[in-house]
């Protein structure tokens, strides 16, 4: 049986938010580490871009497949 750990460990969505995380702490709690403002914002976005692509993408797909199996039903009815 899957666990919601499992699941969350296997997420694409998950491991692009740590490391936008992480890119934003070592920003925030090292202000002397050569990594300029500009690159943690460009980082930050394309993570965040990256996970709101990936969002779409499972809900679309997961649309589709109830759009799917509705045609199947309606199909067999007749």
């Amino acid at each position: 049986m899957k666990t919601v750990g499992y699941n969350l460990l296997k997420s694409r969505k998950f491991w692009a938010a740590i490391v936008g995380i992480v890119y934003s702490m070592i920003y925030l709690v090292w202000p002397d580490f050569p990594i300029p403002e500009e690159s943690v914002i460009g980082v930050v976005g394309t993570v965040v871009s990256y996970i709101l692509g990936v969002a779409l993408e499972d809900g679309l797909s997961k649309q589709r497949n109830v759009d799917l199996r509705s045609i199947g039903k309606n199909e067999e009815e007749k």
